[in-house]
């Protein structure tokens, strides 16, 4: 990965010229003082200070401040009539919650709101998701407001104003695997300039079951594509 590259802090700026360009990364200062940048290919020590001085301080504030802020967007499906949460949004949970903890830092917007096909009780689907977070230990102050949505093509509308009220630059969307294409689909068109990934719950249903909703989603995905890019951005200005 390289070895460490020693850099004196005067200014936070110094860190980002000798560790080179921007690419997709997150920086965050460690318990004992060292700055460490994360890529995709795994993590680069920068420099090391001493953890009592005033610039110490200062640098890891700047590093704070400047983080990738991302969301872990989990997208509803069915409860019931209890608001007991179906399989497939249990296994979505626990995708997200892999997500959450394998990404620092990150902060979980549950979706849904309600519709007879999938939420018919007096509180939001994502009600339901957000306390099965808490019972599996996320603390509340790392799960957004939920977008209540009542279908796929909502769960990004209504989940931007709630990205750029929170300054989120990086969504990683979580759904079922069938759901995947998309769900992709819809959040790349409302948003085109964020960095964005997808996670997919493997789903256990039979397969008969499961062949049906993947029908379902490729015949949902040709009429969504058959929608003008303009659509797409007025939608996306609501």
């Amino acid at each position: 990965m390289g070895r460490p590259i020693a850099v004196d802090f005067p200014a936070l700026t110094q860190v980002w010229e000798a560790a080179g360009p921007p690419v997709r990364r997150q920086v965050a200062p460690t318990v004992d003082g060292r700055i460490e940048r994360t890529e995709r290919g795994g993590t680069r020590e920068c420099s090391t200070f001493s953890r009592s001085s005033k610039s110490a301080d200062s640098i890891r504030s700047a590093w704070i401040a400047n983080m990738t802020k991302t969301a872990i967007v989990v997208l509803g499906s069915p409860n019931d009539d209890e608001g007991n949460l179906s399989s497939i949004a249990i296994e979505r949970c626990e995708q997200a919650l892999h997500e959450y903890r394998r990404v620092s830092g990150a902060k979980i917007l549950p979706t849904g709101g309600w519709g007879a096909h999938f939420n018919t009780t007096n509180k939001p689907h994502g009600y339901y998701i957000r306390e099965y977070l808490l019972k599996k230990g996320v603390p509340e102050k790392d799960i957004l407001e939920c977008a209540e949505s009542t279908n796929t093509t909502e769960d990004p509308l209504c989940s931007k104003p709630i990205v750029e009220r929170n300054h989120v630059d990086e969504l990683i969307v979580v759904t079922s695997d069938f759901h995947v294409p998309r769900a992709r689909f819809l959040f790349k068109r409302v948003f085109p300039k964020i960095i964005m990934s997808f996670s997919g719950a493997e789903t256990d249903l039979d397969a008969g079951d499961l062949s049906r909703r993947q029908k379902h989603e490729e015949k949902a995905l040709e009429r969504l594509k058959q929608l003008n890019a303009d659509y797409w951005r007025i939608r996306a200005k609501v």
